[in-house]
Protein backbone atom coordinates (compact mmCIF):
# COMPACT_ATOMS: atom_id res chain seq x y z
CA UNK A 1 0.00 0.00 0.00
CA UNK A 2 2.44 2.62 -1.18
CA UNK A 3 -0.02 5.50 -0.88
CA UNK A 4 0.20 5.30 2.91
CA UNK A 5 3.98 5.63 2.77
CA UNK A 6 3.76 8.91 0.89
CA UNK A 7 4.55 12.03 2.88
CA UNK A 8 1.78 14.60 2.68
CA UNK A 9 2.31 18.33 3.16
CA UNK A 10 -1.17 19.15 4.40
CA UNK A 11 -3.79 16.95 6.00
CA UNK A 12 -6.72 18.80 7.52
CA UNK A 13 -9.96 17.17 8.60
CA UNK A 14 -12.78 19.35 9.89
CA UNK A 15 -16.26 18.69 11.18
CA UNK A 16 -18.69 20.43 13.46
CA UNK A 17 -16.87 18.93 16.42
CA UNK A 18 -13.19 18.66 15.59
CA UNK A 19 -10.35 19.99 13.54
CA UNK A 20 -7.14 18.08 12.91
CA UNK A 21 -4.37 19.63 10.82
CA UNK A 22 -0.81 18.78 9.91
CA UNK A 23 1.08 21.79 8.52
CA UNK A 24 3.75 21.82 5.83
CA UNK A 25 6.50 22.27 8.39
CA UNK A 26 5.39 19.11 10.19
CA UNK A 27 4.47 16.79 7.38
CA UNK A 28 2.59 13.63 8.25
CA UNK A 29 4.49 10.38 8.16
CA UNK A 30 2.95 7.20 6.76
CA UNK A 31 2.05 6.27 10.33
CA UNK A 32 0.21 9.56 10.74
CA UNK A 33 -1.72 9.16 7.50
CA UNK A 34 -2.79 5.64 8.38
CA UNK A 35 -3.85 6.90 11.79
CA UNK A 36 -5.80 9.75 10.19
CA UNK A 37 -7.62 7.33 7.90
CA UNK A 38 -8.59 5.06 10.79
CA UNK A 39 -9.72 8.12 12.75
CA UNK A 40 -11.90 9.40 9.91
CA UNK A 41 -13.35 5.96 9.21
CA UNK A 42 -14.06 5.55 12.90
CA UNK A 43 -15.94 8.83 12.95
CA UNK A 44 -18.21 7.48 10.21
CA UNK A 45 -19.57 5.06 12.81
CA UNK A 46 -20.44 7.99 15.06
CA UNK A 47 -22.11 9.85 12.19
CA UNK A 48 -24.60 7.02 11.66
CA UNK A 49 -25.68 7.52 15.26
CA UNK A 50 -25.52 11.33 15.18
CA UNK A 51 -27.92 11.48 12.24
CA UNK A 52 -30.51 9.27 13.97
CA UNK A 53 -29.97 11.00 17.32
CA UNK A 54 -30.33 14.54 15.96
CA UNK A 55 -33.47 13.60 14.03
CA UNK A 56 -34.91 12.10 17.20
CA UNK A 57 -34.17 15.19 19.29
CA UNK A 58 -35.76 17.29 16.54
CA UNK A 59 -38.83 15.06 16.88
CA UNK A 60 -39.17 15.36 20.67
CA UNK A 61 -38.12 19.00 21.16
CA UNK A 62 -40.11 21.99 19.94
CA UNK A 63 -37.00 24.08 19.24
CA UNK A 64 -35.50 21.73 16.67
CA UNK A 65 -33.62 23.87 14.14
CA UNK A 66 -30.19 23.12 15.61
CA UNK A 67 -30.92 19.39 15.64
CA UNK A 68 -32.09 19.42 12.02
CA UNK A 69 -28.98 21.35 11.01
CA UNK A 70 -26.79 18.82 12.83
CA UNK A 71 -28.56 15.97 11.03
CA UNK A 72 -28.00 17.50 7.59
CA UNK A 73 -24.40 18.50 8.32
CA UNK A 74 -23.57 15.03 9.61
CA UNK A 75 -25.13 13.34 6.59
CA UNK A 76 -23.10 15.52 4.23
CA UNK A 77 -19.93 14.76 6.16
CA UNK A 78 -20.60 11.02 6.05
CA UNK A 79 -20.93 11.01 2.27
CA UNK A 80 -17.99 13.38 1.70
CA UNK A 81 -15.64 11.26 3.80
CA UNK A 82 -16.35 8.03 1.96
CA UNK A 83 -15.98 9.88 -1.34
CA UNK A 84 -12.63 11.16 -0.06
CA UNK A 85 -11.46 7.66 0.74
CA UNK A 86 -12.38 6.35 -2.69
CA UNK A 87 -11.33 9.33 -4.82
CA UNK A 88 -8.85 11.18 -2.63
CA UNK A 89 -9.45 14.53 -0.95
CA UNK A 90 -7.05 17.43 -0.50
CA UNK A 91 -9.25 18.99 2.18
CA UNK A 92 -9.25 15.77 4.22
CA UNK A 93 -5.61 14.96 3.48
CA UNK A 94 -6.52 11.67 1.81
CA UNK A 95 -5.07 9.85 -1.15
CA UNK A 96 -7.35 7.42 -2.99
CA UNK A 97 -7.66 4.05 -1.30
CA UNK A 98 -5.86 1.18 -3.07
CA UNK A 99 -6.76 -1.79 -0.87
CA UNK A 100 -9.44 -3.87 -2.58
CA UNK A 101 -10.63 -5.18 0.78
CA UNK A 102 -11.09 -1.67 2.17
CA UNK A 103 -12.79 -0.44 -1.02
CA UNK A 104 -15.27 -3.31 -0.86
CA UNK A 105 -16.03 -2.52 2.78
CA UNK A 106 -16.64 1.15 1.94
CA UNK A 107 -19.01 0.26 -0.90
CA UNK A 108 -20.98 -2.01 1.43
CA UNK A 109 -21.16 0.77 4.01
CA UNK A 110 -22.50 3.16 1.38
CA UNK A 111 -25.23 0.68 0.42
CA UNK A 112 -26.26 0.32 4.07
CA UNK A 113 -26.46 4.12 4.31
CA UNK A 114 -28.96 4.41 1.43
CA UNK A 115 -32.17 3.90 3.52
CA UNK A 116 -30.97 6.52 6.00
CA UNK A 117 -30.24 8.91 3.16
CA UNK A 118 -33.80 8.48 1.90
CA UNK A 119 -35.28 9.26 5.33
CA UNK A 120 -33.02 12.30 5.68
CA UNK A 121 -34.20 13.58 2.28
CA UNK A 122 -37.83 13.32 3.43
CA UNK A 123 -37.08 15.24 6.62
CA UNK A 124 -35.19 17.95 4.77
CA UNK A 125 -38.00 18.32 2.22
CA UNK A 126 -40.70 18.78 4.87
CA UNK A 127 -38.72 20.40 7.67
CA UNK A 128 -40.27 17.97 10.16
CA UNK A 129 -39.43 14.51 11.46
CA UNK A 130 -42.34 12.16 10.91
CA UNK A 131 -42.69 9.06 13.04
CA UNK A 132 -42.22 6.93 9.92
CA UNK A 133 -38.92 8.58 9.03
CA UNK A 134 -37.75 8.39 12.65
CA UNK A 135 -38.57 4.68 12.69
CA UNK A 136 -36.62 4.20 9.46
CA UNK A 137 -33.58 5.92 10.96
CA UNK A 138 -33.89 3.91 14.16
CA UNK A 139 -34.09 0.67 12.20
CA UNK A 140 -31.19 1.39 9.86
CA UNK A 141 -28.76 3.33 12.06
CA UNK A 142 -27.23 0.23 13.60
CA UNK A 143 -27.10 -1.58 10.27
CA UNK A 144 -25.16 1.34 8.81
CA UNK A 145 -23.03 1.46 11.94
CA UNK A 146 -22.09 -2.22 11.57
CA UNK A 147 -20.95 -1.71 7.98
CA UNK A 148 -19.00 1.42 8.91
CA UNK A 149 -17.39 -0.55 11.72
CA UNK A 150 -16.44 -3.30 9.29
CA UNK A 151 -14.68 -0.65 7.20
CA UNK A 152 -12.61 0.42 10.20
CA UNK A 153 -11.72 -3.19 10.93
CA UNK A 154 -10.66 -3.68 7.32
CA UNK A 155 -8.40 -0.62 7.52
CA UNK A 156 -6.85 -1.65 10.83
CA UNK A 157 -6.07 -5.12 9.51
CA UNK A 158 -4.80 -3.90 6.14
CA UNK A 159 -2.63 -1.05 7.39
CA UNK A 160 -1.14 -3.00 10.28
CA UNK A 161 -0.35 -5.96 8.02
CA UNK A 162 1.40 -3.71 5.50
CA UNK A 163 3.41 -1.96 8.21
CA UNK A 164 1.73 1.43 7.78
CA UNK A 165 0.85 1.64 11.48
CA UNK A 166 1.79 -0.32 14.60
CA UNK A 167 -0.85 -2.84 15.65
CA UNK A 168 -1.24 -1.47 19.18
CA UNK A 169 -1.57 2.06 17.88
CA UNK A 170 -4.17 1.10 15.29
CA UNK A 171 -6.13 -0.83 17.92
CA UNK A 172 -6.00 2.12 20.33
CA UNK A 173 -7.17 4.66 17.75
CA UNK A 174 -10.00 2.30 16.86
CA UNK A 175 -10.99 1.78 20.50
CA UNK A 176 -10.86 5.48 21.35
CA UNK A 177 -12.74 6.37 18.19
CA UNK A 178 -15.51 3.93 19.04
CA UNK A 179 -16.19 5.86 22.24
CA UNK A 180 -17.50 8.71 20.10
CA UNK A 181 -20.06 6.33 18.63
CA UNK A 182 -21.06 5.09 22.07
CA UNK A 183 -21.62 8.62 23.37
CA UNK A 184 -23.91 9.33 20.43
CA UNK A 185 -25.57 5.91 20.45
CA UNK A 186 -26.43 6.30 24.12
CA UNK A 187 -28.05 9.68 23.40
CA UNK A 188 -29.89 8.20 20.41
CA UNK A 189 -31.22 5.28 22.45
CA UNK A 190 -32.24 7.63 25.27
CA UNK A 191 -34.14 9.81 22.80
CA UNK A 192 -35.82 6.87 21.06
CA UNK A 193 -37.06 5.73 24.47
CA UNK A 194 -38.40 9.24 25.10
CA UNK A 195 -40.08 9.15 21.66
CA UNK A 196 -41.56 5.70 22.44
CA UNK A 197 -39.81 4.03 19.51
CA UNK A 198 -39.00 0.34 20.16
CA UNK A 199 -38.59 1.12 23.85
CA UNK A 200 -37.54 -2.31 25.12
CA UNK A 201 -34.92 -2.80 22.41
CA UNK A 202 -33.45 0.66 22.86
CA UNK A 203 -33.39 0.31 26.63
CA UNK A 204 -31.44 -2.95 26.32
CA UNK A 205 -29.05 -1.37 23.82
CA UNK A 206 -28.58 1.69 26.05
CA UNK A 207 -27.70 -0.46 29.04
CA UNK A 208 -25.06 -2.35 27.04
CA UNK A 209 -23.65 0.83 25.49
CA UNK A 210 -23.22 2.60 28.85
CA UNK A 211 -21.46 -0.44 30.32
CA UNK A 212 -19.17 -0.74 27.32
CA UNK A 213 -18.28 2.96 27.37
CA UNK A 214 -17.27 2.66 31.03
CA UNK A 215 -15.12 -0.41 30.36
CA UNK A 216 -13.30 0.98 27.33
CA UNK A 217 -12.66 4.31 29.04
CA UNK A 218 -11.04 2.40 31.89
CA UNK A 219 -8.93 0.39 29.42
CA UNK A 220 -7.83 3.55 27.60
CA UNK A 221 -6.77 5.18 30.86
CA UNK A 222 -4.80 2.15 32.01
CA UNK A 223 -3.50 0.92 28.65
CA UNK A 224 -4.89 -2.55 29.29
CA UNK A 225 -6.31 -5.13 26.86
CA UNK A 226 -3.66 -4.45 24.22
CA UNK A 227 -4.08 -0.66 24.16
CA UNK A 228 -1.27 1.89 24.33
CA UNK A 229 -0.56 3.48 27.67
CA UNK A 230 -1.61 7.12 27.30
CA UNK A 231 0.87 9.96 27.57
CA UNK A 232 0.15 12.93 29.86
CA UNK A 233 -1.78 14.98 27.30
CA UNK A 234 -4.03 12.12 26.27
CA UNK A 235 -4.50 11.13 29.92
CA UNK A 236 -5.76 14.65 30.65
CA UNK A 237 -8.23 14.44 27.79
CA UNK A 238 -9.50 11.09 29.01
CA UNK A 239 -10.01 12.51 32.49
CA UNK A 240 -12.09 15.33 31.03
CA UNK A 241 -14.15 12.80 29.11
CA UNK A 242 -14.84 10.95 32.35
CA UNK A 243 -15.96 14.10 34.15
CA UNK A 244 -18.45 14.99 31.42
CA UNK A 245 -19.65 11.38 31.05
CA UNK A 246 -20.46 11.28 34.77
CA UNK A 247 -22.72 14.31 34.28
CA UNK A 248 -24.60 12.43 31.57
CA UNK A 249 -24.98 8.97 33.09
CA UNK A 250 -27.50 9.86 35.86
CA UNK A 251 -29.97 10.97 33.17
CA UNK A 252 -29.36 7.79 31.19
CA UNK A 253 -29.77 5.70 34.34
CA UNK A 254 -33.14 7.37 34.89
CA UNK A 255 -34.63 5.99 31.68
CA UNK A 256 -32.93 2.65 32.27
CA UNK A 257 -34.83 2.49 35.55
CA UNK A 258 -38.09 3.09 33.69
CA UNK A 259 -38.36 6.85 34.09
CA UNK A 260 -39.89 9.20 31.54
CA UNK A 261 -37.60 12.16 30.87
CA UNK A 262 -39.00 15.67 30.83
CA UNK A 263 -37.84 18.42 28.47
CA UNK A 264 -35.17 19.55 30.92
CA UNK A 265 -33.58 16.12 31.10
CA UNK A 266 -33.81 15.71 27.32
CA UNK A 267 -31.96 18.98 26.91
CA UNK A 268 -29.20 17.90 29.31
CA UNK A 269 -28.60 14.68 27.38
CA UNK A 270 -28.55 16.52 24.04
CA UNK A 271 -25.88 18.94 25.30
CA UNK A 272 -23.74 16.61 27.41
CA UNK A 273 -23.54 13.83 24.81
CA UNK A 274 -22.05 16.30 22.34
CA UNK A 275 -19.59 17.52 24.97
CA UNK A 276 -18.41 13.92 25.42
CA UNK A 277 -18.05 13.66 21.64
CA UNK A 278 -15.94 16.80 21.43
CA UNK A 279 -13.58 15.72 24.20
CA UNK A 280 -13.21 12.21 22.75
CA UNK A 281 -12.39 13.75 19.37
CA UNK A 282 -9.53 15.65 20.97
CA UNK A 283 -8.22 12.48 22.57
CA UNK A 284 -8.49 10.49 19.34
CA UNK A 285 -6.66 13.20 17.44
CA UNK A 286 -3.78 13.05 19.93
CA UNK A 287 -3.53 9.32 19.24
CA UNK A 288 -3.33 9.91 15.47
CA UNK A 289 -0.25 12.14 15.50
CA UNK A 290 3.33 11.27 16.30
CA UNK A 291 5.07 13.58 18.76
Amino acid sequence: MQHHRKRIGLACAASAFWVACFSTHAAATSDDEAGLRINLAGYQRALTQIVAKSACFAHVQADNSDHLAEMSRSAEEFEATYAGFLEGSDSLGLTAELSAVVITAIEEAKRAWAPMKAAIANIEATGTVSRADLQALATNANIAFAKANATVDAMVASYATDGDVETARAKTINAAGAQRSRAQRSAKDFCMIAARIDVAAHREELRATVARFDQVLSDLKSGENGLETPGPRIAEELERVGVIWRKLTPELDGVLAGGTPDQGVIGVVAVQSNRVLREMNRAVYRYTITD
